[in-house]
């Protein structure tokens, strides 16, 4: 089995637990995978964390809840970083920021969690022409309640 096909394995995986999870009657309201493409900036400043695969590269920056990505390979796919929320939290979100400016650019999406939020996340290659993801960062808590 391919990199690839594993990586959307377990994204699919990963998003079937969810949507069963906030499918049962008497549990929280479903929610909408919120969708968000980065805008053109600049490299992040600052003391932030970064991770990094082949393909991407992203940054989480906890004042302001900015997810930079960078597409760091030359192969006409997407860098994208999926976050989501403690599921079991009062409030739950999830998500994905995805850079489509192209090889060497950075882009920003900007959220705004709760303060209390424990979010986590890990960014992947991504091709929008078949839907698979390609190679990921190990997954990560980036804020911690």
């Amino acid at each position: 089995m391919t990199t690839v096909r594993v990586a959307r394995l377990c994204m699919a995986a990963f998003l079937s637990v969810m949507v069963a999870v906030f499918a049962v009657p008497g549990t929280a309201p479903a929610v909408s995978k919120e969708i968000n493409t980065a805008v053109a900036t600049s490299a992040p400043t600052g003391t932030l964390k970064c991770y990094s695969a082949t393909g991407v590269k992203w940054c989480y920056k906890a004042y302001g809840d900015q997810w930079y990505v960078l597409d760091n390979a030359k192969d006409g796919a997407s860098a994208m970083v999926a976050w989501w929320m403690d599921p079991l939290a009062p409030v739950y979100r999830f998500g994905e920021c995805f850079n489509m400016l192209g090889y060497g650019n950075w882009g920003v999406c900007n959220k705004n969690y709760p303060e209390s939020a424990q979010v986590q996340a890990v960014g992947c290659v991504f091709d929008h022409d078949t839907g698979d993801y390609g190679a990921c960062t190990a997954r990560v808590w980036v804020q911690n309640g």
